[in-house]
């Protein structure tokens, strides 16, 4: 062999197409880096002060929806164990929150920082048990707990605290801009915690499991104790969403808080929209579903379910993966666990 030959490794490198994210300049991509994430938090923190009350609400609900996508991902986006019982976290929290304000008079701050604890108690709980199960059996079963909640909920046996079927209201006494700002921070703290468990060994444990559990258990993974921690962790965040949703609300009713079509099945679309398993998918797909499902709702009053349900299918049919790996696959973006 010659020595100016190259080698089957220079070869392949050459014939690799490079990403795209990687013909920019270093010290580039280094100031977007850091710079757009900042002028994006700038704008959002003073949105309040320059939008309308439209602009506001519409972006509270965003925060809210990318907190829950995120939440949702962040264990079964992760372990691949389905939850399709998922409102009933977000149940438990909204209904802390408001029982804490409306029947003894908690301070919202208290209120939902309870919700958040309460609700990561009860995921600890139910865990135990429910994560013995695989499959689709485990989403059986949270599907099944998430409709007894709603018949608790709403059994006169408990109306000195939810109000029974007719529902509970109270004033949180938060104006709209405190609303905002609660949930941009926890929609901020779940993609934090999303980012740091997909950077972890944690969250590399949490993908051997979703890939092959069996094989994570003979590599010594104690794969029920990683389970419960990913389920509480996700509880908590949600339990936080969840009770700032009902201080937004201000009034719930079992018949629509626990409606498993939206409070678990638009978590599950955004967040795999985005890209189940990753940091940035479920912000992506919560944006994007939000603006696109505002946008059609707004200009077809009467079709907007139709054709955002064509557009869902579109969508799907090309992007099965989601965004973010759809852009990585076509190297416009790296793969990269961070994203």
């Amino acid at each position: 062999m010659r020595e100016d030959s190259p080698s089957s490794a220079d070869r392949a490198a050459e014939a690799r197409p490079e990403i795209v994210w990687e013909r920019v300049d270093r010290r580039v991509r280094r100031a977007l880096v850091w710079s757009l994430p900042l002028i994006l938090l700038f704008a959002l923190a003073i949105l309040p002060y320059m939008a309308s009350a439209y602009t506001v609400t519409l972006t509270f609900l965003v925060f809210f929806w990318v907190a829950t996508a995120q939440s949702w991902n962040l264990f079964s986006g992760y372990t691949g164990y389905v939850n399709f019982g998922y409102v009933g976290l977000i149940g438990v929290g909204a209904y802390t929150t408001a029982i804490l304000i409306g029947k003894f008079g908690a301070h919202w701050l208290l209120a939902v920082g309870a919700a958040g604890a309460v609700t990561a108690a009860f995921g600890f709980l139910i865990g135990i048990p429910f994560l013995r199960a695989h499959g689709i059996y485990f989403a059986i079963a949270m599907l099944g707990l998430a409709e007894g909640l709603r018949v608790l909920f709403s059994m006169d046996l408990m109306a000195p605290l939810t109000g029974g079927g007719a529902g509970i209201g109270f004033i949180s006494g938060m104006s709209l801009a405190a609303k905002y700002y609660a949930m941009g921070l926890v929609a901020l703290l779940s993609t934090a915690v999303v980012f740091l468990v997909a950077n972890s060994r944690f969250g590399l444990q949490l993908l051997t499991i979703r890939e092959d559990e069996l094989a994570a258990q003979v590599m010594g993974i104690n794969t029920t104790s990683k389970k419960l921690m990913a389920f509480t962790l996700c509880a908590f965040l949600t339990g936080l969403a969840g009770g700032l949703y009902a201080a937004y609300v201000n009034y719930l009713v079992p018949a629509t808080m626990f409606v498993t079509a939206y409070y678990t099945l638009i978590p599950i679309v955004m967040a795999t929209f985005g890209g189940l398993g990753t940091t940035m998918g479920p912000v992506v797909g919560a944006v994007l579903f939000t603006i696109i499902s505002e946008a059609i709702w707004a200009r077809f009053v009467f079709l907007h379910l139709v054709i955002f349900g064509a557009v869902l299918i579109i969508i799907i049919l090309f992007m099965p993966q989601g965004i973010i790996p759809w852009l990585q696959d076509r190297r416009i973006l790296p793969r990269t666990r961070w994203l």
